[in-house]
């Protein structure tokens, strides 16, 4: 072979070479990965959820190459719950109560993002006649079984000198709370918004909530362990929405909220009074919750004081478990990364 081939041979091959990194870094269009099915995200009407319709509303899972499918979660939480253990959900945003027991039932449920902290969502309404917690002592509560609703419940009769011992506990689906209340079958109901107002409108007395325990109860989104090891870059993509549409509700809040509102049928000023019972977290936020310390402001913090909760409670099904197998920051982590280096 002459030197003009091997020359020409020699370009062939840089062309080649040049084209495959062109093709390795150049920026692309997004688009969905054919090799998965859509990522079912289960949704329900919660301010740690706006963020859902807003993306949803206006195209941006698709615009980060998302292929996702809403599933309607509004009928039973605790069902829902149990549709991520069995696969039957992707991801879901939950109590880390929920998280933390559940895992110590052997779902491998892992937090990867804190959407939002109580401030007054979860609530103690009492009968009609009933106007003090103090009056709850030996009384019928209608209440969830093994939820983070007997939790926060123990943790309101504690500041009243009370325990669990002391109430006659009548387990409920939290979404019948206003039903079950006024056919008499309780004397109160622990449970949450939206259900906590509704229940109070029918008659209900607010005698205690979440706002008056700063810190209690943290929510976020979970996946199962094993879809975190299969599809960790389109979590990452999942949270780049979850960011931005968490600004958009900052900065734009009457559309934020009319989106919402047109969603879940309800009034914008319905989205914005329900709004008020939780901080909505943000990536900031993120920081600090992913931050392991020993309060509550941590959700490594806030997980160890549930596990010896529900250890004290009942040691014999409630082993000892690490916060760290349940809480992941890495991929708050990487999105701060990409936030700094914008």
């Amino acid at each position: 072979m002459n030197n003009k081939y091997k020359l020409g041979g020699v370009v062939l091959v840089f062309a080649a070479i040049a084209c495959t990194v062109a093709v390795m870094f150049w920026p692309s269009s997004p688009s969905t990965d054919p090799q998965h099915p859509p990522m079912r995200i289960g949704a329900y009407y919660w301010p740690g959820t706006y963020w859902i319709d807003i993306a949803h509303s206006k195209g941006w899972f698709v615009e980060a190459g998302l292929n996702v499918e809403i599933i309607d979660a509004n009928q039973d939480y605790y069902g829902a719950v149990t549709d991520i253990h069995e696969g039957n959900l992707d991801t879901l945003t939950v109590w880390l109560f929920d998280v933390v027991k559940r895992r110590q039932m052997g779902e491998k449920l892992v937090m990867v993002l804190a959407t939002d902290e109580s401030v007054g969502s979860e609530a103690l309404i009492g009968a009609d006649s009933v106007d003090s917690v103090e009056q709850l002592k030996g009384a019928r509560i209608g209440v969830p079984f093994e939820s983070a609703m007997v939790y926060a419940l123990d943790e309101i009769l504690s500041h009243f000198g009370m325990t669990l011992d002391d109430v006659v506990l009548v387990d409920m689906v939290p979404e019948t709370a206003s039903e079950v209340l006024a056919a008499g079958e309780v004397d109160a109901v622990m449970t949450w918004e939206p259900y906590a107002t509704r229940t109070e409108r029918t008659g209900g007395n607010r005698l205690y909530d979440s706002s008056q325990m700063p810190g209690l109860i943290m929510a976020g989104m979970i996946f199962r362990d094993d879809f975190i090891q299969s599809r960790h870059d389109e979590i990452l993509r999942m949270l780049r929405v979850w960011h931005r549409a968490t600004q958009y509700l900052q900065s734009h809040q009457k559309e934020a909220y009319r989106i919402v509102a047109e969603v879940n049928g309800a009034t914008t000023q319905e989205v914005a009074d329900f709004a008020k019972h939780s901080h909505i977290m943000s990536l900031q936020d993120n920081v600090q919750a992913f931050t392991y310390a020993s309060g509550v402001e941590s959700l490594f913090g806030s997980a160890r004081k549930i596990n010896r909760y529900l250890i004290r409670k009942d040691s014999a099904v409630a082993p000892l478990i690490e916060e760290t197998d349940l809480v992941k920051g890495r991929f708050v982590r990487a999105l701060v990364r990409e936030e700094e280096d914008l």
